[in-house]
């Protein structure tokens, strides 16, 4: 079927290159991975990220996170992938998830600890309230570009508006708006001062997910 107000002309299939990987833990302690992926189709804040270089105004932004005015600058458009059941290394079920944001941000996010700490607690946050699956923040950052059942990040539809902005294809109103700061709590493990955020919860924690766990037989990671 095709979205509203759209024709095939406003998608496009795009293949993410792999980046970094999180892995933390649902409600229910059902191991979850996220992918960090990157393609230029997606959009970055500012324009001087093909440099080489955090742009100054996010890096600003990312050292002041309490000024409203500085995180205009951290409007980071993503794309997230519905969730994947499959199997982790040690053959126990594993919930995965792409969350594609514009390659030169990703290459940036593996050099800068900030840079990649702000970018997990959002998508962190962003899963959490997209699927109702809140997420525990005490994530860890293993050495791996990719977890899944292939060497590659899955390709995933975008849908391109006229501005050139980047939106899900699916439920593309559910985004949260941007900027958001995700609420510290505790300590993370390899989450930095401060640590990770849970997602926003209204009126107590979401029932656990009918998702990924059920259904379709696990592929091996």
């Amino acid at each position: 079927g095709g979205a509203p107000g759209g024709g095939a002309a406003d998608r496009e299939e795009i293949f993410p290159e792999p980046g970094f990987v999180v892995k933390t833990v649902d409600d229910t302690g059902r191991k979850v991975f996220v992918n960090g992926c990157g393609h230029s189709k997606i959009q970055a804040p500012g324009s001087e990220w093909a440099d080489g270089v955090v742009p100054e105004a996010v890096e600003r932004a990312l050292a002041n996170l309490d000024d409203p005015e500085a995180t205009q600058h951290l409007r980071f458009p993503l794309s997230v992938s519905d969730a994947r059941n499959e199997l982790d290394k040690k053959g126990a079920p594993c919930t995965v998830y792409d969350a594609v944001f514009n390659d030169d941000v990703v290459k940036q996010a593996i050099c800068s600890r900030r840079l990649k700490v702000f970018l997990v607690e959002l998508v962190l946050q962003w899963i959490a309230q997209k699927y109702e699956s809140p997420l525990d923040p005490q994530y860890k950052l293993p050495h791996r570009r990719y977890v899944g059942d292939s060497d590659a990040p899955k390709p995933q539809c975008i849908r391109v508006d006229r501005k050139s902005m980047i939106e899900e294809l699916q439920e593309p109103d559910e985004a949260p708006s941007f900027p958001r700061r995700p609420r510290r709590r505790g300590r993370a493990g390899g989450g930095g001062a401060g640590g990770p955020a849970r997602g926003r919860g209204r009126g107590g924690p979401p029932p656990p997910p009918a998702g990924p766990a059920a259904g379709a037989p696990p592929r091996r990671a």
